[in-house]
């Protein structure tokens, strides 16, 4: 045999073992699909739930989402906090009239914000002006929910959520949302952006206090004296509402956890392939802690575990084709449960080597993407100020969907 056979014999047995201890483990794939059931408790905390409406746009979204959270079955006191910036021409916010009844009055607040600094996305800016009124409008409140403005709630969504996280005494529970799937890029896509997720951060050890891994969901119920233990956001550096970067230093003092929606939604507008390659590579690598040494061993190992199975099955010759073949199906096998989770067609499993070479693709661009920003974002003194806020005090924040 020549040396390229042997070594592709060795990939093809990486690879298909790989596989095979991923399946028999079944590290996230056939488990953690269903949130817990609700916990009776007949005294709940009174809760927060900080909702950003930025002048700009989705404005039904946001309307809708607000109703769900004001249609809560929450045996507690939830108070909803809209924090609005101006609208185009600087138009002063208002709530919707649905909003305005008297008995939503009192449970629902709006809070005007001067227009959000560059470089902050909309939830950062309002979780930093939410969090600065609490004292003021709600100094009773034990958790805040922040909650993102194109998610529709299930009517005891916060009551799950709060149960648990009394129970189990966390310092952050986490829901991921199913994302609605209507253009062909969302088919393709937002199932394979689970698996990957799920893949990173397997939710066994994400629930485990003995583990260091970390992650939370688009929708985080918090407990306040957690974070003020923690200092606040400033101690969160420059990505305090990266869901993971937030999930990693709460988990440092408590116990945190991440479960599946299964009803809460996402109605995030149709998005195109274009749309996700920028939404990927504007958070992948802050994900990696923008770190290239945990860039390269992502790159390598997304390559071993996706692209190496199909590449051997195609242009290899005997064992090594079947083995990359066994790996090609075991992957595939393995992505099963996400696509019933999306009530997806078994099809797509197969193509999911594709999916990961859109994703690899747009990480590297997100890496060089911030390089170019590096350069761009130096001051006189040669200082990195890429994170800034428009004071120069750090914090400049953006919200990842992974």
């Amino acid at each position: 045999m020549s040396m390229s056979t042997n070594i592709a014999l060795a990939l093809g047995i990486v690879v298909f073992g790989l596989w095979l201890s991923l399946l028999v483990t079944r590290r996230g794939f056939g488990r953690h699909w269903r949130e817990p059931p609700l916990l009776p408790l007949a005294d709940l905390p009174m809760v927060v739930a900080v909702l950003p409406a930025p002048g700009r746009a989705g404005m039904r979204d946001i309307q809708a989402a607000a109703r769900s959270l004001l249609a809560q079955d929450y045996p507690g006191l939830l108070k909803l906090l809209i924090v609005a910036e101006p609208g185009d021409g600087g138009a002063a916010p208002t709530l919707d009239p649905a909003l305005a009844l008297a008995d939503d009055a009192e449970r629902a607040s709006l809070l005007p914000v001067a227009p959000r600094p560059e470089g902050w996305s909309a939830e950062a800016w309002a979780l930093r002006r939410g969090l600065a009124s609490l004292a003021r409008l709600a100094p009773e409140a034990r958790y805040i929910l922040f909650a993102a403005p194109d998610i529709i709630h299930e009517s005891d969504a916060i009551a799950r959520l709060v149960a648990r996280a009394e129970v189990e005494r966390l310092d952050l529970i986490s829901l991921k949302v199913r994302r609605r799937r209507h253009s062909a890029a969302e088919r393709a896509l937002v199932p394979a952006l689970l698996f990957f997720f799920r893949l990173r951060y397997p939710f066994a050890q994400v629930n485990d206090p003995a583990s260091p891994v970390a992650a939370a969901g688009e929708s985080l119920l918090v407990r306040l004296s957690s974070l003020r233990r923690i200092g606040g956001l400033a101690a969160l550096g420059r990505d305090p509402i990266d869901p993971c970067a937030f999930a990693r230093a709460l988990k440092l003092h408590g116990p945190i956890r991440l479960d599946m929606a299964q009803t809460s939604t996402s109605l995030a507008g149709r998005a195109g392939f274009g749309d996700f390659w920028r939404e990927i590579s504007h958070t992948a690598y802050a994900e990696l802690g923008r770190s290239p040494r945990r860039l390269v061993t992502e790159v390598a190992g997304m390559s071993l575990a996706f692209l190496l199975p199909p590449a051997l099955t195609l242009f290899a010759a005997g064992p090594a084709a079947m083995l990359g073949l066994a790996g090609w199906v075991a992957l595939a096998v393995a992505f099963l449960p996400t696509l019933r989770y999306y009530r997806a067609s078994a099809l797509w499993a197969p193509l999911l080597p594709a999916m990961a070479a859109f994703y690899l693709g747009a990480m590297i661009g997100s890496a060089c993407r911030h390089d170019r920003n590096r350069g761009h974002t130096r001051d006189g003194s040669g200082r990195d100020t890429s994170h800034l806020g428009e004071d120069g005090a750090g914090g400049a924040v953006r919200h990842g969907r992974p």
